[in-house]
């Protein structure tokens, strides 16, 4: 899977030509938003352009790191992650994922995202291509951590439904044993 990060201002300075609506409308673009501020506002607008494919998630960039957070910051939620999780598929649909820098807060999910379809599963060429794209970043730790978790668990679970699914196979060919 195409992994690419690219900061809010991106999409600002973006005529939406008819070139670059059809590149995003073949993308899934995951737009972190701030919880308040200049860049709580997405940069997609309805009436210019919205790409097909959009996760738009609300979360600040802080991590586990800060020990109380200022009034009114709202931090990444297991919640937020499982809505990426649910989002992204291997379907073979490159991925954006911008936020205010480009940098902290999409980098996590990206390196997080890139590490689970490309690094450890079936596209080294991909895994590649990150990181040749992406040198600066500088992933959230909170949003790193949580998302792996997350991606682990699914694993898991996927590997397990495939097990019971054998084992349904193997039943039915070999017959049920008789006591």
């Amino acid at each position: 899977m195409k992994i690419d990060v690219k900061p809010w201002s991106y999409f600002n300075k973006t005529s939406y030509s008819k070139k670059e609506q059809r590149y995003l409308n073949d993308c899934r673009v995951i737009s972190i938003l701030d919880s308040d501020g200049p860049f709580s506002i997405s940069p997609f607008r309805s009436d210019v352009y919205m790409p097909f494919h959009l996760l738009t998630l609300r979360f600040d960039d802080y991590d586990d790191s800060v020990e109380k957070l200022p009034e009114g910051a709202v931090p990444c939620t297991e919640d937020d992650v499982e809505k990426i999780v649910s989002f992204v598929q291997d379907d073979g649909l490159p991925l954006i994922v911008h936020c205010s820098d480009g940098i902290s807060r999409s980098g996590a999910v990206a390196a997080a995202l890139d590490q689970h379809f490309n690094e450890f599963m079936v596209e080294p060429k991909d895994h590649a291509y990150f990181l040749k794209r992406n040198r600066g970043l500088r992933p959230n730790k909170l949003v790193l951590k949580l998302l792996k978790e997350a991606l682990e668990q699914q694993w898991f679970f996927e590997s397990f439904m495939f097990y019971l699914k054998s084992q349904e196979k193997n039943d039915h060919f070999w017959g049920e044993q008789e006591n």
